[in-house]
């Protein structure tokens, strides 16, 4: 993929960024190279609404604050003439009303899910995380 054409980077949360904020970065890279990089904040609170980031020749990006413990995490519902998908990364279950909101009447969702059901993963993982059976509990409420 030639990053010279990529207009628009969503980040789905900032830990990475910020454990070792010296560490090379996509992100950097790409925006060293671009003619025009606009930066927003994420948005953190849980009880903001969606917001419209992207309007663009049909393409709408919308965003919506999600949670991943201390650390700001986002969605986002992309529609394109009629369709709409919902993305999540990194979230605890804090988050899942908020996401859920995002996700109503969306043709597919994509949530990420990092640890199990059952509690074979480290047991702090599960303040950041949301196992896979909440999500789909969650998302049957959204259809």
């Amino acid at each position: 993929m030639d990053l010279e054409r990529v207009d628009t980077v969503l980040l789905i949360h900032l830990c990475d960024l910020l454990v070792e904020p010296t560490a090379p970065s996509p992100i950097r890279r790409l925006s060293a190279r671009a003619n025009h990089f606009t930066v927003r904040d994420l948005t953190i609170n849980l009880d903001s609404p969606s917001t419209k980031i992207v309007d663009d020749d049909g393409l709408i990006v919308e965003e919506i604050a999600t949670h991943r413990g201390d650390c700001p995490s986002v969605a986002y519902r992309l529609s394109y003439k009629g369709v709409a998908v919902v993305f999540s990364g990194d979230m605890d279950a804090s988050a899942l009303p908020t996401l859920m909101q995002l996700a109503k009447n969306a043709d597919l969702g994509i949530f990420n899910c990092s640890v199990l059901d059952r509690l074979e993963s480290p047991s702090q993982l599960y303040d950041l995380h949301t196992p896979p059976r909440k999500i789909g509990q969650a998302a049957g409420t959204a259809a």
